[in-house]
């Protein structure tokens, strides 16, 4: 796997650099979808800690993920067709021909929770992805 500047392996939940204030009521709401629904979106303008209030709910949740957690992070991703490259690569696949089949047998044989971080610019292909996942992959959420 490649380490990122922080020493920290792709795909994996960042450390808090600082603690976490409040926000229970978003937790708790996350909480209870991650528990009953596969697919989950937290929306809302730039800037109001969407991501960290995310982020936060799947580190609380990942020990119901047998696989864990896996953290795809899309901000820098500007061509769409890459997205099933990203994803494998996050979850530490080796390059092949066809990304969005490893990715969809990988997925497949793990239980973990997927996060597609900052997909507003690569939303089609984000939704596409998503339903392929709920449709051939039932034990990712």
């Amino acid at each position: 796997m490649t380490l990122g500047l922080m020493h920290r392996r792709t795909g994996e939940l960042p450390a808090e650099a600082t603690g976490f204030v409040g926000r229970r009521a978003e937790l708790a709401r996350l909480a209870g979808l991650l528990e009953s629904a596969r697919l989950v979106t937290v929306t809302g303008p730039g800037g109001v800690g969407k991501t960290r209030v995310a982020l936060r709910a799947a580190a609380l949740a990942s020990a119901g993920y047998r696989d864990g957690v896996c953290l795809v992070e899309l901000s820098g991703l500007m061509d769409a067709e890459l997205l099933p490259h990203t994803v494998a690569s996050c979850l530490g696949l080796p390059p092949g021909d066809s990304q969005l089949d490893a990715v969809l047998g990988y997925l497949r044989e793990h239980e973990l929770l997927l996060i597609l971080d900052t997909c507003e610019h690569l939303l089609d292909s984000c939704a596409m992805l998503a339903d392929a996942v709920l449709r051939e992959a039932p034990r990712a959420g």
